[in-house]
């Protein structure tokens, strides 16, 4: 800006009463001033404007370099704003950081805590339950030789009923403790072996048929006797004798029940239908959890712990296969067991 100022002024000079004061000569078609007269010779002799140019060239470079210097010190000062900002927050960050990773170790102690107490739980429940196993099958055992001995005596044999399925039930409910405690434990042992399906399955209705009679419930069996498959034979048949179970259960008086085995491409499908109350969509949901109930009330005073059906899927699963439910309010359910040949 102040070098466009002296433009302007010498400028102003250069060509004030340039009519008047312009002198030279022309050669070779040139004007060629006289700059020792007239408008130069005027202005300031030839040395003192060269200075003047110089100093006026200086000054301006002095002041960019200023404005420079000042750019750069701003620059510097918010650089150093921004670093210590930067620090604050990442020291912030670390912080915090330190803070997550020992509540995560707390957290992680704490859960191998209560594993390791809750496995020791497992295990005394899983003893206090074996012992009381034995006792019970004993009482199983006597109340056969007790109806022999009052063949003819009514109202002890009703009582002798009564023991029998007081004492059955208590056993069931030992037999699902037992196997709860074994699946929570990692300790389910599958021993396979190659079995003929038709007679495992019967084996698990028979018992069942007793109950049955009593609710005037018919189980018509329709079995293909000519599949054998290797599984562990008792933990199937605890499977299976829960779903049939549990058609008994939620069934009402004079319905009936129906027990199919059969292959289908490269598996054995093993199904239990009834008449009962059907389940719902949402109930569908919950039906294979552990200790889940889902609002329906067996028909004839049974007790339900809500873990069978979770550990008999468990058991088909370990086995490779799996359990699905056909089923809609009002309309039955179908339980379907599917295991590989």
């Amino acid at each position: 800006m102040h070098l466009v100022f002296l433009a302007d002024i010498v400028k102003t000079k250069m060509f004030e009463n340039a009519d008047s004061t312009l002198n030279g000569v022309v050669r070779d078609s040139v004007f060629v001033p006289d700059i020792n007269s007239g408008l130069l010779g005027d202005i300031m002799p030839n040395w003192v404007f060269v200075v003047f140019l110089a100093i006026v060239i200086i000054l301006l470079l002095y002041v960019v370099f200023k404005t420079g210097q000042l750019k750069i010190s701003i620059l510097e000062k918010r650089k150093s704003k921004l670093e210590t900002l930067v620090n604050e927050r990442t020291s912030d960050l670390l912080n915090e950081k330190d803070k997550f990773e020992r509540l995560l170790l707390e957290s992680e102690r704490a859960k191998d805590d209560l594993k390791r107490a809750n496995k020791i739980k497992t295990k005394l429940i899983n003893v206090a339950v074996h012992d009381l196993k034995s006792p019970l099958q004993s009482i199983l055992g006597f109340q056969e030789l007790l109806k022999e001995k009052v063949d003819n005596d009514e109202e002890a044999l009703e009582m002798i009923g009564t023991i029998f399925r007081s004492s059955q039930k208590m056993l069931n409910i030992v037999n699902e403790t037992l196997a709860a405690a074994s699946a929570e434990l990692n300790e389910m042992v599958i021993k396979k072996s190659v079995y003929n399906v038709s007679e495992i399955v019967k084996e698990v209705v028979n018992p069942n048929k007793v109950r049955a009679n009593q609710k005037l419930q018919v189980i018509h069996m329709n079995l293909d006797k000519s599949i054998y498959a290797e599984f562990d034979r008792e933990l199937i048949c605890r499977a299976l004798d829960n779903l049939v179970s549990n058609a008994i259960k939620y069934s009402e008086f004079n319905r009936n029940i129906w027990v199919d085995a059969y292959k289908e491409n490269k598996s054995i499908k093993i199904t239990v239908a009834d008449e009962g109350p059907g389940i719902s969509s949402e109930g569908k949901t919950k039906l294979f959890k552990e200790f889940q109930t889902i609002g329906s009330v067996p028909t004839g005073g049974e007790t339900s712990s809500g873990y069978g059906l979770f550990l008999a899927k468990d058991i088909v699963i370990k086995h490779g296969g799996d359990i699905k439910v056909e089923s809609e309010i009002g309309s039955g359910s179908k339980f379907i067991v599917e295991l590989p040949l």
